[in-house]
């Protein structure tokens, strides 16, 4: 008997419905009626992070942050998943743990080219989801390479 209001539950299968009520015991053994039944899923995909923000750009650089998801999905964000499309249609994808990214020529980036970005956050339940069905991407933002002064398109 405790005064704790959470219980960890452990051995649930990812992506299964499970139904819950509570039901509380005083010192003295009372016990109160059943709570209304909850349904849970175990185990969420984390909510999409905020659209790309350019930081910094030029020739040889692009640098852009994005806020993290409003919901983690009940665990912490291990990684973010970029994915760069270039004008030319090129596509990278890149996996960083940071809420910001320098694409740079090292990572593919050409001088005088338009680039698309779009973030996704992966935590401990988005690899037991087959490829179509992860986390959200979002919003997609356009920068170019370029040295000169840019309009940002939202």
């Amino acid at each position: 008997m405790g005064t704790e209001s959470s219980l960890l539950v452990s051995n649930l299968r990812v992506g299964i419905n499970y139904k819950f009520k509570v039901q509380a015991e005083n010192q003295i053994g009372l016990l109160s009626d059943f709570s209304a039944e909850q349904q849970m899923r175990a185990g969420q995909l984390p909510t999409a992070p905020g659209q790309p923000l350019l930081l910094s750009q030029s020739s040889s650089l692009i640098s852009f942050s994005w806020q993290q998801p409003f919901d983690n999905g009940g665990t912490e964000i291990d990684e973010y998943e970029l994915l760069i499309t270039s004008s030319q249609g090129e596509v990278s994808k890149m996996i960083t743990n940071a809420l910001q990214f320098y694409f740079t020529g090292e990572e593919g980036l050409l001088a005088g080219t338009e680039y698309k970005f779009r973030v996704r956050a992966r935590n401990f339940y988005t690899y037991y989801y087959d490829e179509h069905s992860l986390a959200p991407w979002s919003a997609q933002s356009t920068f170019f390479s370029s040295d000169l002064p840019q309009t940002v398109e939202l």
